[in-house]
């Protein structure tokens, strides 16, 4: 059964795969209506509380990507870009075997997806968009960022925090509240310990002491779960 984050994935899909030569390529297409729709959502929801600047515009968004895939910060694997069409405001890139991040996989990736966003968030920047369709594990183990349109040069914590924010409440959403959530806490334990171990504990004390963040994350996450990842939060910091 799909989850609801697959549902809108497929919804606003923006990319397609193309086969050249016995080779696969994949095609991303920045001016397609709802991927423009999805953006401007976002950026209306997000712009009361001013805690991401992000963009809506086909050409920034692609701006974003190519910045980010070119320079690959903290050394993460990136697809390769073959092709760009300013013109038509599309990608041609390489496209990655492998496995799209799951909550269902085992701790060590959980632990593994922690490194590659202490690594971005090391090197300054923070990605914005950072669900967990948006990694993909390749047969060798290796872990791709395949998405980066909202990807940012920054400082700023809270970024950081964010991108923590995003990618629990995906999952979260993903794994769904009706099977054992237990396990999926013990998941989160392990991917926020080894992130504080890799970087350092201020993007996730943010989330707990920032009152914007705090508000947003606990509107996102339905209650009960949401005091109870809290206190999760809570513990690993107070350690």
């Amino acid at each position: 059964m799909k989850s609801l984050i697959d549902i809108i994935e497929e919804t606003i899909k923006q990319t397609y795969v193309i086969e050249e030569n016995g080779r696969k390529y994949v095609i991303k297409y920045y001016s397609v209506e709802p991927g423009l729709v999805k953006w401007f959502i976002i950026k209306s929801l997000s712009i009361p509380l001013q805690i991401y600047p992000y963009v809506t515009g086909p050409r920034d968004r692609m701006n974003r990507e190519i910045d980010f895939f070119n320079k690959k910060p903290g050394n993460v694997c990136t697809p390769k870009i073959i092709d760009i069409d300013w013109d038509n405001l599309f990608m041609k890139r390489e496209y990655i075997e492998g496995k799209i991040f799951h909550p269902d996989m085992p701790h060590l990736r959980f632990v593994e997806l922690a490194h590659i966003l202490a690594k971005i968030h090391k090197a300054e920047y923070a990605l914005g968009d950072s669900k967990y369709t948006n990694f993909i594990i390749t047969d060798h183990g290796e872990i791709y960022v395949v998405d980066a349109e909202q990807a940012i040069e920054t400082s700023n914590e809270i970024h950081y925090s964010w991108d923590l924010i995003i990618f629990t409440v995906t999952t979260l959403y993903s794994y769904g509240f009706l099977k054992d959530i237990e396990d999926l806490y013990s998941k989160l334990r392990s991917f926020y310990g080894s992130y504080i171990d890799y970087y350092n504990i201020d993007p996730v004390s943010n989330i707990i002491d920032k009152v914007k963040l705090r508000t947003v994350f606990s509107i996102l996450v339905p209650l009960p779960y949401n005091i109870q990842l809290i206190n999760i939060l809570k513990e690993i910091t107070s350690k």
